[in-house]
């Protein structure tokens, strides 16, 4: 089915062979499975074995499909929130360690779908993850729209309607500032998204609040509370 060499069947069904001879996976076949899933995505020989076992221990330990989890942390190397599948399968452990039943069944469709939003506002994958949990800690009802409230916090910011403007204004913040730094992605849109989230929570008026918030958020806002969004500052997750 990969289209393999006689020798290059060989190599891979011997690292299939070695690790279901050490009780990874169900079956001989299901661990073939996995090795091929990596070697397609470029996975090179001396890491085969490694990571074809990592991958068996997170689709068990999760109850996880182990297709998805590979594709997952394609994704994320794709998108550069981390350098390698090595550094995808850490930060994807730790978000199902920390996020609970919430993270089972949307960590990995979350991360796949909002990967790219991630990377456009300067969030490495292990910060990604800890603003899903520190999210969920705050109250939020569902991880995936987590995601959608960073989606439209990063559609709106860079489109520079008159509405983000006003907001952007209405919080005391410099609106040509913090629209160019967002654009600009990296470290500076992750310093200007701290700074909006911070100047948005500290907002007494409910009313400026709930305005502001509407605008740089959308109905992510109202569905989400002032809370969840307080708690997606990269600031505090790096402090965490």
């Amino acid at each position: 089915s990969l289209g393999l060499s006689d020798e290059e069947a060989k190599r891979l069904g011997d690292v299939a062979g070695g690790l279901y001879a050490e009780a990874y996976g169900d079956s001989l076949a299901g661990v073939q499975s996995v090795v091929g899933e990596l070697f397609t995505a470029g996975i090179a020989d001396e890491d085969l074995s490694a990571l074809t076992a990592r991958v068996l221990d997170i689709s068990e330990a999760f109850d996880q499909d182990f297709g998805e989890v590979i594709s997952t942390a394609q994704t994320m190397v794709n998108n550069g929130l981390v350098p390698d599948m090595q550094s995808a399968f850490d930060a994807i452990t730790t978000g199902f360690q920390t996020t609970g039943q919430k993270g089972r069944d949307e960590l990995l469709p979350t991360l796949n779908e909002y990967s790219s939003t991630f990377a456009a506002l300067g969030i490495s994958g292990p910060a990604a993850i800890g603003l899903i949990d520190a999210a969920i800690d705050a109250g939020a009802f569902n991880v995936d729209r987590v995601g959608d409230a960073l989606k439209e916090f990063g559609i709106r910011l860079i489109d520079g309607s008159d509405g983000t403007r006003d907001a952007l204004e209405l919080l005391g913040l410099d609106a040509d500032a913090v629209t160019e730094a967002i654009a600009a992605g990296g470290p500076a849109a992750q310093t200007a998204m701290s700074e909006v989230i911070a100047a948005l929570s500290t907002v007494t008026d409910p009313l400026v609040q709930e305005t502001a918030g509407v605008a740089l958020f959308g109905t992510t806002f109202e569905d989400l509370g002032i809370d969840v969004i307080a708690a997606l500052d990269p600031a505090k997750v790096a402090v965490g």
